[in-house]
């Protein structure tokens, strides 16, 4: 009987310890300490601002780009449909960094080219097409971003990543219709620097711990 009682004390106790880690949740600056999620999160904060920013800015400065407005919609409108399509193949094919690496080099490259040729060159669809080039690297990177999210943080701190980068995205998409108002071709160069950092900055995704 004493053998029994003690065999079976253990098990309570060995269950009220299994429930208490399993309710364990650990907070916020749990994971901030840890060099691997923070550089993570530095990165893809910026990916979403590039993202989210560029997005927006190429949609509000198509009606100062030269040309046919209706062309050039329509290139915009086509690059966000094929973008939409492949992104998810390409993630799965190449991961996140290289996805995001290829997604937002090929905005920069295009409004790079816009930019010192394509503003002023002649042509009913050289404009056209650079725009395709342009707004299909922002649409993939934008979809990327939040297809990558969850491959890139814990599980319970991937809702508030995903938080903290919207922040920060949507606080500077409102800025979007106003850079769009300057004149000329500065808001194309911007897109081209914003575009330039967060590819940069993509190399250096980490790979994340095993949970």
């Amino acid at each position: 009987m004493p053998n029994e009682n003690t065999s079976s004390l253990e098990q309570i106790k060995t269950s009220i310890v299994q429930e208490k880690a399993a309710a364990y949740k650990p907070g916020i600056s749990f994971f901030l300490k840890q060099r691997v999620i923070v550089i993570n999160l530095a990165v893809m904060m910026m990916a979403w601002l590039a993202a989210s920013f560029c997005y927006y800015l190429i949609g509000f400065e198509l009606k100062y780009l030269p040309g046919d407005i209706f062309t050039n919609t329509y290139a915009s409108a086509i690059s966000d449909c094929v973008a939409t399509v492949v992104a998810a193949p390409i993630f799965n094919k190449c991961g996140i960094k290289w996805s995001l690496v290829m997604s937002f080099g090929s905005s920069a490259v295009g409004s790079f080219i816009i930019c010192v040729y394509g503003w002023t060159a002649g042509g009913t669809w050289t404009l056209p097409i650079l725009v395709i080039v342009t707004k299909f690297g922002i649409s993939a990177a934008f979809n990327v971003v939040y297809l990558g999210n969850g491959v890139l943080f814990p599980t319970l701190f991937a809702a508030t990543s995903m938080g903290i980068c919207n922040i920060f995205a949507r606080i500077a998409t409102i800025g979007a219709p106003f850079v769009a108002e300057i004149d000329g071709v500065t808001p194309i160069w911007i897109a081209f620097a914003t575009s330039s950092i967060a590819t940069g900055m993509s190399f250096f995704l980490k790979k994340p711990e095993a949970e």
